[in-house]
């Protein structure tokens, strides 16, 4: 799933993509939403990964991007 998240935001580009429109995104391309990883929300699992995302604080306007290399 980190595979297809960093995808996803790889096309998304240095804007990043928002927190609220990766659940709809991977569920449609993939079949995978967050619930199928056991976590709760998508900003848990993206917190959880620090090496390689960075996140907004929490809010309707949260964005996530790719941790520069």
């Amino acid at each position: 799933m980190l595979k297809l998240v960093g995808d996803a935001l790889k096309k998304a580009g240095a804007q990043g993509l928002a927190v609220a429109d990766l659940n709809p995104l991977l569920h449609r391309q993939y079949g995978h939403g967050i619930t199928t990883l056991g976590f709760k929300t998508w900003h848990a699992f993206l917190a959880a990964h620090p090496d390689r995302f960075v996140c907004d604080p929490r809010g309707k306007a949260a964005k996530v991007r790719l941790k520069p290399a």
